[in-house]
């Protein structure tokens, strides 16, 4: 019985295990270290409900108080479902981070990003579970 239970909970484990994250945030992280926040937004909301709707004004403010962006580190990918991923990020500016949350969904074969939020504060963006440290 106790294997059971011990095999259930690794398959348990294993199918909500991060994942890679969908390309549309990576190809977007890179487009935004090597061209700027347009050419990022460009990609993030290709297709998307936002793609018409949303404003570049944060990022900018953010590049104005933290510099430029200088690299980006994932936090967790979370799939929800086979055809919804919430990503967690870290973007690296020359004077501290910003976190970004990305909701990408798959309605098809390609992935959109139907949200994002980002903000220099994480418990802005990231869950309070992810803040506290192990043990906690």
């Amino acid at each position: 019985m106790k294997t059971a239970i011990l095999l259930l909970l690794v398959f348990v484990g294993s199918a909500f295990a991060d994942t890679a994250p969908p390309a549309i945030v990576t190809d977007g992280l890179n487009a935004y270290y090597r061209n700027g926040t347009k050419a990022a937004l460009n990609v993030w909301l290709a297709g998307s409900p936002l793609e018409n709707n949303f404003s570049p004004e944060g990022f900018a403010q953010i590049e104005k108080d933290y510099g430029r962006m200088v690299g980006f580190e994932m936090i967790r990918v979370v799939p929800v479902s086979a055809s919804m991923q919430r990503v967690y990020v870290l973007i690296k500016y020359e004077w501290g981070p910003a976190y970004v949350v990305f909701d990408c969904y798959k309605p098809d074969t390609r992935w959109i990003i139907p949200m994002l939020s980002y903000n220099t504060k994480p418990a802005a963006v990231l869950p309070e579970r992810m803040l506290i440290g192990p043990g906690k």
